[in-house]
């Protein structure tokens, strides 16, 4: 014999009778999703065959209800999704979740007393957080994503990752002639350094080449991005670079 620990949503009148699913509650839910449609009666009934203690209740966040389930027993659960969207059920531990993924029918849209108190039942709700689900557990929408039904549009609406913004090139600080002279004088200072760095025979001599090949590849690769640091701290720009300066060919 069924039991029914809820009263019947007390939304507005839905054409039809309620349409009744079973689920089977074990390790999770069969099925995880039931499709419905707006203002149907929705009749769900649980049937636990498992003794662990995290499936023992089944929670309705967006409806506001919970209900038990007993081992072995057949627990009916009336809903009345009013508004098309997806609605997640739970145990009471969040370990098993399953969804309503409720379409608009025959019965939408709904009276508009009954689409302002789901809106206003929606808003109340809380973001879930964030948990790592068992393996057994079936697949959910992002966090905190639910029905909405503002502007007409009762689709689920979920916001993804802020773009991150690409580095900029420095700006030039550099003349043409200077980039040029400080790619050949680093070059040619780091393979000198490297060179006299092999043969080196003291630390004293080591530490000094090392500082010589630093300086060498500091001004390679000031030379070929055309932007020196020191320039940018102290304010130095050329004449040739700064703005209003007529261009001037560069040989």
């Amino acid at each position: 014999m069924l039991r029914s620990p809820m009263k019947r949503s007390s939304g507005t009148g839905a054409p039809g009778q309620a349409r009744e699913v079973r689920v089977r509650v074990k390790g999770g839910y069969d099925p995880a999703v039931v499709r419905s449609e707006a203002g149907v009666p929705l009749r769900l009934v649980f049937h636990r065959e498992e003794a662990a203690a995290c499936s023992d209740q089944v929670v309705f966040p967006a409806f506001g209800r919970s209900a038990t389930l007993p081992q072995g027993e057949d627990v009916a659960v009336e809903v009345l999704p009013e508004v098309p969207g997806e609605y997640e059920f739970t145990c009471g531990m969040g370990m098993l979740r399953g969804r309503l993924l409720v379409s608009a029918g025959l019965g939408w849209p709904a009276a508009p007393a009954a689409r302002n108190k789901s809106n206003q039942l929606q808003r109340r709700r809380r973001p879930m957080s964030t948990t790592t689900e068992p393996a057994h557990a079936p697949s959910m929408a992002p966090a905190g994503a639910g029905p909405h039904s503002r502007g007409g549009d009762a689709a689920a609406r979920w916001e993804g990752p802020r773009a991150r913004r690409l580095p900029t090139r420095p700006k030039v600080n550099i003349t043409g002639q200077e980039r040029l002279a400080r790619v050949l004088l680093g070059a040619v200072g780091v393979v000198w350094s490297a060179f006299l760095l092999a043969g080196a025979t003291s630390a004293a001599a080591a530490v000094l080449e090392v500082l010589l090949v630093a300086a060498g590849a500091d001004l390679v690769v000031t030379g070929a991005l055309g932007h020196c640091p020191l320039y940018a701290k102290i304010g130095h720009v050329p004449r040739s670079l700064r703005a209003g300066a007529p261009p001037k060919a560069e040989s």
